[in-house]
């Protein structure tokens, strides 16, 4: 990561869910290759996700979404550096009463 950015580039990350039960999420920007073998070499990632940091001057906390399994790593060149996006496949659905803030099928 780039330590001199403002707060909204380091955090201007692809995280998202692209179904129910995928979430795509991209890691730091230039990433060692031991840190990135590990996170492929991985047997599960605990998702917590907010959707914003704050609303109306009140820190917003994350909130957990379950266990997945990283699949699918592909490299992202962008100006502050290289990352990597993974698909996250959990082993349950987000909640409905979830999706609508998440934007899963809007």
């Amino acid at each position: 990561m780039k330590k001199d950015a403002s707060t909204e580039e380091r955090l201007n990350y692809k995280d998202r869910f692209l179904t129910e039960s995928v979430f795509q999420w991209e890691c730091e920007n230039n990433i060692r290759r031991e840190k990135l073998q590990g996170l492929i070499d991985s047997d599960y990632a605990y998702v917590f996700v907010r959707k914003v940091a704050s609303e109306h001057g009140i820190v917003l906390p994350f909130t957990y979404v379950g266990k997945g399994i990283l699949t699918n790593p592909r490299i992202q060149e962008k100006p502050e550096g290289t990352t990597w996006l993974f698909d996250i496949r959990m082993e349950n659905a987000l909640p409905d009463y979830l999706q609508y803030d998440y934007g899963v099928n809007t």
